[in-house]
């Protein structure tokens, strides 16, 4: 399982999923909205990132396709555009994660 992971800085207004149009080749969409808690995380504005975006992927086969689908110039021009209105692109920050489960003591 590869996973690929944003980290985003909403602007204000709402948000359209644009993005599911354009993803290939995945079997999981998650947006995961952060919330501060307690008050050592500061004030609600000044959070680097309020959502994390997972998209999840059989296999590195898989994760490149769709990556090759996305980056195809007239896909990529559309997704630019969409996440230069809703997010501050500056800041987006982008990770896979390769996950092994492994079983918890009985």
């Amino acid at each position: 399982m590869i996973k690929l992971i944003a980290l985003l800085k909403r602007r204000e207004g709402k948000h359209k999923v644009l993005a599911l149009k354009y993803i290939t080749h995945a079997n999981r969409y998650f947006r995961r909205f952060l919330y501060p808690l307690g008050s050592n995380s500061g004030p609600e504005a000044d959070r680097e990132y309020d959502v994390i975006t997972e998209i999840w992927f059989d296999d590195q086969e898989s994760f490149d396709k769709c990556l090759a689908h996305l980056g195809s110039p007239d896909i990529k021009a559309i997704i630019t555009a969409d996440e230069d209105r809703l997010f501050d692109r500056k800041s987006m920050r982008f990770f896979t994660v390769e996950e092994k489960e492994d079983p918890l003591p009985q």
